[in-house]
């Protein structure tokens, strides 16, 4: 009787908490539950099996299908308890639900930060400059094109004009061998980066070697 009834109660749990898979595919881990304010976040979603009648809805914003089991949510405000759920049409039957927190985007950083002060030896571990979000799961593939690297040093001035997102080997050596309170100005940053419309020319700004 208590086997019986055991396996009553796991056949409803499947058929309560779901048999599908839904994935965040835009988040660069996908184990984690996040959706963003303001952008597109792509979704997809495996039922295991061709359920030809079945609807996805969600509880904070908006879903539109752009392809077989795949999806793109807008949502529409913060909150720790987004559900998105998959339901049969004929017997209402949920076959898959995941909860996400959802998002605000704060604004991109570099990994030099403005007006700081940094020692020879981080320079020379990581001689280049990069573009995130800290905090955030979504995969922007931000992309550095180039960007200029005024060197200011003994009251001369010299400017390096760089391709990419790497230092190069003459600034490299001019921080070796560049005095406490020698300062880098980064001007002219060009970025790029998904659900960005165009190339974006970011702020300037300066740091000191220690």
């Amino acid at each position: 009787m208590r086997l019986t009834m055991l396996t009553t109660f796991l056949v409803g749990a499947l058929s309560i908490f779901g048999q599908g898979k839904i994935t965040p595919v835009g988040l660069i881990d996908t184990s984690q539950s996040y959706l963003y304010i303001g952008i597109d976040n792509p979704i997809e979603i495996d039922l295991g099996r061709p359920y030809e009648n079945h609807r996805v809805t969600i509880n904070n914003g908006s879903l539109t299908k752009i392809g077989a089991g795949q999806y793109v949510v807008n949502v529409a405000s913060e909150n720790d308890n987004t559900m998105i759920t998959v339901i049969l049409s004929g017997s209402g039957t949920t076959v898959a639900i995941r909860k996400f927190k959802v998002r605000m985007i704060s604004e991109p950083q570099f990994n030099w930060q403005s007006d700081s002060t940094y020692n020879k030896r981080q320079f020379l571990s990581t001689p280049f400059l990069t573009l995130g979000i800290p905090g955030c799961y979504y995969n922007f593939d931000f992309k550095i094109y180039s960007f200029d690297v005024i060197f200011d040093h003994d009251a001369s001035i010299t400017t390096y004009s760089l391709i990419g997102n790497s230092f190069s080997q003459e600034l490299i050596q001019q921080i070796k061998d560049a005095k406490p309170g020698t300062h880098l100005t980064f001007d002219n940053i060009r970025t790029n980066a998904h659900h960005f419309d165009r190339e974006r020319k970011n702020r300037t700004f300066t740091i000191y070697i220690e």
